[in-house]
C-alpha cells in the first residue's frame, strides 16, 4: 500500500489485485511458491479448479524443481496479503526457509504486515538449536537469517 503498512498482491500478467481468500478453508485457496531465483509466484487454486477442472498442487507450479519454500497465502479485500503458512507436503519448507522469507520481505515490503504461521512442530528453540552455519541458501548468510528467525 502506498503508506506501507499493508501488503498488496496483485498478478504480474494482467496486473489484477489477487481476489480475497476464500473463508471456508476446506475449499481451494491460493498457493504460493518460492523458487531459488526469489520470484514469488500466487496461484488462485479456485480459478484452476474453474479452468482446468482440479487443483493445482505446489509441485506444479515449478515442475518439481526445488524451492525455497512453499505453502498458502490468504487475501483479505483490495490484494491485501494477510497471513502466510508453510505447509507443503512436498517441499515441506524448514525454519531457515521462513527465515530466509522474512528477511527478503523486510528488504522492501513490510513483512510485519504478515500474520506468519509456523509449522506445528516448530518453536522458539528451534532457532536456537538450527545448524545456521552450515545453511546454503544463496544469497543469505546464516547470521543473518539466524537474527531474523528470532524477530
Amino acid at each position: 500500500s502506498e503508506d506501507g503498512q499493508e501488503l498488496i498482491a496483485r498478478f504480474k500478467l494482467t496486473d489484477d489485485l489477487v481476489p480475497p481468500s476464500n473463508p471456508d478453508l476446506t475449499l481451494p485457496q491460493h498457493l504460493y511458491m518460492w523458487d531459488l531465483n526469489g520470484t514469488f509466484y500466487i496461484v488462485d487454486e479456485q480459478l484452476a479448479v474453474e479452468k482446468f477442472g482440479r487443483r493445482i498442487h505446489h509441485t506444479t507450479v515449478l515442475a518439481g524443481k526445488p524451492a525455497l519454500s512453499a505453502g498458502y497465502a490468504y487475501f483479505g479485500e483490495h490484494g491485501v496479503m494477510e497471513r502466510i503458512n508453510y505447509s507443503s507436503g512436498h517441499y515441506r519448507p524448514d525454519i531457515a526457509a521462513v527465515s530466509s522469507m522474512y528477511q527478503w520481505m523486510n528488504e522492501g515490503l513490510n513483512a510485519a504486515a504478515l500474520n506468519w504461521i509456523g509449522r506445528l512442530k516448530w518453536s522458539t528453540e528451534d532457532c536456537k538449536t538450527y545448524d545456521w552455519d552450515n545453511v546454503n541458501i544463496l544469497g543469505y548468510g546464516g547470521a543473518a537469517l539466524n537474527r531474523s528467525c528470532h524477530e
